[in-house]
């Protein structure tokens, strides 16, 4: 299983608002500027981190979460729906420790959110922006 699907199974597993079963899916790798895939979307995007740590098989992989919400052209709410989701997203992450849900058998030493989701303005079409950023330490056995 790959990073970004081991930090989906993450925040699938630790909250409601996105992921599996929410309005809000996660994209692994981008975000997608679809009407057929919906407003709402959540993306995971692998950054470059802080590297390896020297002579411990711990990697520092960054991480960067933009939720994106339905225009506020289409209802007035908008803007706090989307930012209720990128807070609910890094609560799940922050503070992160454990192994990861698939058979990679990499351990989390800890994910730590970087700044509070904030605001990164509207797209072409209203939808309003969220991004966060996190540091990613991650063992490889």
């Amino acid at each position: 299983m790959a990073y970004l699907d081991e930090v989906a199974a993450i925040i699938d597993a630790n909250t409601t608002a996105a992921g599996t079963g929410s309005d809000f899916p996660i994209f692994r790798s981008h975000l997608p500027d679809s009407t057929v895939l919906g407003d709402r979307a959540v993306a995971l995007i692998h950054t470059e981190g802080f590297g390896d740590m020297a002579r411990v098989e711990v990697g520092g992989p960054g991480l960067q979460v933009v939720t994106r919400g339905r225009s506020i052209l289409q209802t007035s709410t908008a803007y706090e729906e989307a930012y209720a989701v990128a807070e609910a997203v890094r609560s799940s992450l922050h503070e992160y420790t454990g192994t990861s849900a698939s058979s990679s058998g990499n351990h989390y030493v800890g994910i730590w959110s970087e700044n509070g989701p904030f605001f990164a303005g509207f797209d072409e079409t209203m939808r309003p922006l969220f991004s966060n950023n996190f540091r990613v330490q991650r063992s490889r056995t």
